[in-house]
């Protein structure tokens, strides 16, 4: 860690939900709380820039954290979208956060936050879904093939995590990042991220959250399950958007 990095991790909050630290950062702002969960590989970060040009006029309390590995935040066990969003929950609780929720979910997190919805429907006062998972296409052949083969590579990355071979590749050019995210990020965020990257804790998480996807083992994705609550879902086109775009009929209303 460089000491700009140590002095982030300084400046943060944590709070221990099942003997573990999870890594968070609160700020209020209004009488809704923006929820903002991210997709597998991500730290809390990916939503910093967000936060930082959010209009004035909006007027809402932000929260972000850490999945169990990612970040700052302790690693666990094997954990399906269901026992992450319980433990979302709790942490709500804990730190005495209150409802409504406008939930926000990107990639795999977007499970996280349906499965939360499912779990505490009248605590929900929205959600915008950014490229989501349709759970309707998680044992299809063609979704199952593309996670094992990911798998592949992100277990090799694993095994490489303990013997620092992950630096070397980095090094090299051989380990990729999500597109834009480290060019949109201030500089310490993006270090940050790179960081953990390397570390053992980062790469089993990745792998167990794969594990979820290969198993399908995400259930939380219901016609109308969220009431008249707004909806927003943000795709890209060149992934799969028709799947994505059937999770209009999560709401009753028609103007997704």
């Amino acid at each position: 860690y460089s000491k700009d990095i140590e002095a982030l991790k300084t400046s943060s909050r944590f709070t221990t939900i099942n003997g573990k630290e999870i890594h968070y950062s609160y700020k209020s702002g209004g009488d809704y709380t923006l929820v903002m969960e991210s997709d597998t590989g991500y730290t809390m970060y990916e939503w910093q820039k967000v936060i930082d040009t959010m209009p004035s006029n909006i007027k809402v309390n932000t929260f972000i954290y850490d999945r169990a590995g990612f970040g700052e935040s302790e690693k666990g066990e094997y954990e399906n979208p269901e026992a992450q969003a319980r433990k979302l929950h709790l942490m709500f609780r804990k730190l005495n956060l209150g409802a409504p929720y406008i939930l926000v979910g990107d990639g795999y997190g977007s499970l996280v936050m349906t499965t939360f919805a499912q779990l505490y429907p009248e605590e929900v006062a929205g959600m915008i879904l950014i490229n989501p998972i349709n759970e309707k296409y998680l044992n299809s052949s063609e979704y199952v093939k593309a996670i094992k083969d990911g798998s592949i590579s992100r277990n090799m990355q694993k095994v490489g995590s303990y013997i620092g071979l992950n630096r070397v590749m980095d090094k090299l050019g051989l380990i990729s990042y999500p597109e834009g995210l480290i060019e949109n990020l201030e500089d310490i965020y993006a270090e940050d991220i790179i960081a953990h990257r390397f570390s053992k804790d980062y790469n089993t998480a990745v792998v167990n959250e794969m594990e979820v996807l290969k198993k399908g083992d995400s259930s939380s994705q219901s016609e109308g399950m969220l009431g008249d609550a707004p909806l927003a879902i943000v795709v890209n086109k060149d992934k799969h958007d028709s799947g994505q775009l059937e999770l209009k009929a999560l709401t009753k209303r028609d103007d997704v």
